[in-house]
């Protein structure tokens, strides 16, 4: 469901991906999900992307303020200059980024 022509800032989706693989130990195989969707608001319409990193082994992910998320926030505001949002938290299941753009 993901539209492979909309409008994504350089490396973000290798970033979420690189970063699964920084803070985490997987033994093969496992599932790295991305949901993709168009929501209504006020504002217009906005693109969601939803990435979802399965649970690991190790240190775990942390969010924050780490290099992978200081890139991503940059590369979003260079992209869609006060336009964009980015939300990250674990699940039971293993961590979600959810990234909203105009669409």
């Amino acid at each position: 469901g993901v539209d492979l022509g909309a409008p994504v800032p350089p490396a973000l989706l290798h970033t979420l991906l690189e970063n699964a693989f920084s803070h985490n130990r997987y033994v093969s195989p496992h599932t790295f999900r991305l949901e993709s969707s168009v929501v209504a608001e006020g504002t217009g319409p906005r693109r969601r992307y939803v990435f979802l990193a399965p649970v690991g082994t190790g240190p775990g992910q942390g969010g924050g303020d780490g290099t992978g998320a200081r890139y991503l926030r940059a590369r979003l505001e260079e992209a869609f200059p006060g336009a964009w949002r980015l939300e990250d938290g674990p699940t039971a299941s293993g961590w979600m980024t959810r990234v909203e753009v105009p669409a």
